[in-house]
């Protein structure tokens, strides 16, 4: 906003500046005139100062606000992720469990040390995250 005493001073000069040649009565009107607008300009200024720190009370208590509010929706958003990370694991460990995601056969070999296979097993190949992908 301005300084008062700044504003105060530049009506003066303004107002001498003005009135050098009038006569001394009308001066005296003037010069009153100028003193009650500056009074009235400095009670104005002193107004808007006022608002201005309530108005930045205000914005300081919705910031203060608006920033918890931010907290508390980064602790929702770790929530739900944490949660929806444990029903993809629970997801992912049911559709292994029934071979949702294939078996790849898997030689089984003689347990004499002789190397030959005897048979074949499907083994379950277990799912991964891509698999959740539509």
């Amino acid at each position: 906003m301005g300084n008062p005493r700044a504003l105060r001073y530049a009506c003066a000069v303004a107002a001498i500046a003005g009135l050098t040649g009038c006569n001394p009565p009308a001066r005296q009107s003037e010069t009153a005139e100028l003193r009650n607008r500056v009074s009235a300009l400095e009670a104005r200024v002193a107004a808007l100062e006022t608002k201005n720190i309530e108005l930045q009370s205000r914005a300081d208590a919705a910031h203060a606000m608006a920033k918890a509010g931010l907290g508390d929706v980064d602790s929702l958003r770790e929530t739900v992720n944490s949660n929806a990370d444990i029903a993809n694991r629970n997801t992912l460990a049911e559709m292994t469990r029934r071979g949702a995601c294939g078996t790849r056969p898997e030689p089984i070999y003689a347990s004499d040390g002789s190397g030959r296979q005897v048979g074949v097993h499907n083994k379950v190949i277990p799912c991964t995250l891509e698999d959740l992908k539509p």
